[in-house]
C-alpha cells in the first residue's frame, strides 16, 4: 500500500512564514541550474526525477549540458531510480551551489529547518514542486502518482506540505479549508488468492478468513465520508479484492462518492476481473496498481492487456524488497522506544478501515481483528457505534493527528535501528 509517512514537528510562525518565501521550481531554470539534489527518496521524488529528466531529452542545450542530479534521503542510501545514486543529508554540505528541490512534503518544514542549517544561505537555492507537478511526465508508471492527474496531484502535495506548518491538521477545518482525510485503505476481504509469509495483512493467520459483505459496511463508509469535506485517496485492499463477488458494490459506492477525490485498486495479479468490474476500472477517478511477484502473479501480462485494452489507467508495482513489521509477540519496550518507533513507522498514516473501524495502520487493525492485540480506544474510532457527524470528525481529528504510540506499537521490529528488508511474496505452507 502506498502512503506517505509522516514525522511529527513542533513549527512555529517563522517556518511558515520561510514557506511563503520558497519558490518554485521550474522549467527555465534548468538553464541555470548548477546541479540537482532531490530531498526524498519516494514516489514524489521519483515523479520530479522523471519529469526533469523528460524536460532535459526536449532541449538539446540541456542534454549536452549535463545536468547532474543527486537523490537525498534521510532513510535511505543505496542506487536509486534509474541508477541515480541516494545519498544521506550530510551529502548537501559538499555541493553548497546545487539546488534543492523538497520532494518530501510530509517533512516539509523539518527539511526546511535542516538546509536553513546546513546552507545557512536562508533558502535561497531551496525550491518546491509545484510547478512540476502541475503537467508531470512520468516516463514509468509504479505507484498511483504517476497516474493522477496534475490537479489531484498537487491537492495531495499541498495537503501534506501544509499540515505540520500550520500547527495543526487541516482535517480540523479551522485554516478555512475544510476537513480533508488525505488516505483511506477499506478492507474488503481476509481472503487472499496467495499466502504471503510477511504479509502486512497478515493472511496465513487467518484460519477462516471472510469476505466483508458490502451491505454491512455501508453504513458506516457513509458515515465516515459525510464527516469530512474531501478525501483525496481511497485505496481498496485484501487480502485480495478480486476474491470478494461483492467488490463491485463498494467500488460503485466509492465512484459515486464525490468527496472521493482518487480510487486505487491493488490486486496481486492471480485473478481477472469480469466485464462488469471492467467498466468500473474504466472510471476516470481509479487506478489500477497490479503487483508483479514474478511466477507467483499468474495474471499480469492478461492484465496489461486488458488495461490498455479498456483504457483502464494502471501502474506496475514492482517490489524489490518487503519491509517486516513485526511477529505476533509482544516485544515489551518502553514507552520512550514505543513512541521513537511509532515516530520512524513509515505505515502510521495508512489509515485502514476494517469491519467498521478505522485504524492508524494495517499491522495494527489485524492484530485486532486476530484478536492477538486489544487497542485503547484512541488508537481507532468505531464507526459502528458512533453516529453523530460533529462527533466522528472530532474522533478522526484526534486518531490522525495522534502522536504517541499505538498499543500495536509494542509487537512491532525496532524500524529506528534497520529497516528489516526481506525477499517478496515468500509462500507460507498452507
Amino acid at each position: 500500500m502506498l502512503c506517505g509517512g509522516e514525522i511529527a514537528l513542533n513549527t512555529g510562525k517563522g517556518a511558515i512564514a520561510e514557506l511563503a518565501e520558497i519558490k518554485s521550481f521550474s522549467k527555465k531554470m534548468l538553464a541555470d541550474t548548477k546541479g540537482l539534489l532531490l530531498y526524498g527518496a519516494g514516489a514524489w521524488g521519483k515523479l520530479v526525477l522523471e519529469t526533469l529528466q523528460s524536460w532535459i531529452l526536449e532541449d538539446n542545450r540541456l542534454k549536452s549540458k549535463g545536468i547532474h542530479i543527486v537523490f537525498i534521503d534521510r532513510l535511505k542510501e543505496f542506487s536509486g531510480f534509474e541508477g541515480i545514486s541516494i545519498k544521506k543529508k550530510e551529502f548537501i554540505k559538499e555541493y553548497p551551489n546545487y539546488d534543492v528541490l523538497i520532494c518530501a512534503p510530509s517533512a516539509y518544514t523539518e527539511i526546511l529547518e535542516e538546509l536553513k542549517i546546513m546552507r545557512g544561505d536562508r533558502l535561497d537555492h531551496v525550491f518546491d514542486i509545484i510547478e512540476i507537478l502541475r503537467q508531470p511526465e512520468p516516463k514509468t508508471y509504479v505507484n498511483i502518482h504517476d497516474c493522477l492527474d496534475g490537479d489531484v496531484l498537487l491537492e495531495k502535495y499541498e495537503y501534506y506540505r501544509n499540515r505540520k506548518q500550520i500547527g495543526e491538521d487541516i482535517l480540523s477545518g479551522s485554516n478555512g479549508k475544510g476537513a480533508v482525510l488525505p488516505f483511506l485503505g477499506i478492507s474488503v476481504t481476509e481472503r487472499c488468492s496467495l499466502n504471503c509469509e510477511k504479509c502486512i495483512a497478515m493472511v496465513p493467520y487467518y484460519a477462516n478468513p471472510q469476505n466483508f459483505n458490502f451491505d454491512d459496511m455501508q453504513l458506516a463508509l457513509n458515515r465516515l465520508v459525510d464527516s469530512v469535506d474531501k478525501i483525496l485517496e481511497v485505496s481498496f485492499v485484501g487480502g485480495e479484492v478480486f476474491m470478494n463477488k461483492e467488490f463491485y458494490k463498494y467500488l460503485e459506492w466509492a465512484i459515486s462518492k464525490r468527496k472521493i477525490r482518487s480510487i486505487s485498486v491493488l490486486t496481486n495479479a492471480t485473478i481477472l476481473p469480469d466485464q462488469r468490474m471492467i467498466d468500473l476500472l474504466k472510471h476516470k477517478k481509479v487506478v489500477f496498481g497490479i503487483d508483479d511477484y514474478g511466477i507467483l502473479s499468474s495474471k499480469r501480462d492478461n492484465l496489461i492487456a486488458l488495461a490498455k485494452k479498456h483504457n483502464i489507467k494502471y501502474y506496475i508495482l514492482y517490489n524489490e524488497c518487503w519491509q517486516d513489521i513485526g511477529t505476533l509477540e509482544r516485544k515489551h519496550y518502553s514507552v520512550e522506544k514505543k513512541n521513537a518507533i511509532f515516530r520512524c513507522c513509515s505505515f502510521k498514516d495508512c489509515n485502514l478501515f476494517l469491519k467498521g473501524k478505522v485504524y492508524r495502520c494495517q499491522h495494527e487493525a489485524h492484530l485486532e481483528n486476530l484478536g492477538i492485540c486489544k487497542n485503547s480506544e484512541t488508537d481507532y474510532l468505531d464507526l459502528a457505534i458512533e453516529n453523530n457527524l460533529v462527533e466522528i470528525r472530532k474522533k478522526l481529528e484526534k486518531l490522525i493527528t495522534k502522536t504517541e504510540a499505538l498499543e500495536a506499537c509494542d509487537f512491532c521490529n525496532d524500524i529506528t535501528q534497520n529497516m528489516f528488508r526481506i525477499p517478496v511474496a515468500e509462500q507460507k505452507k498452507r
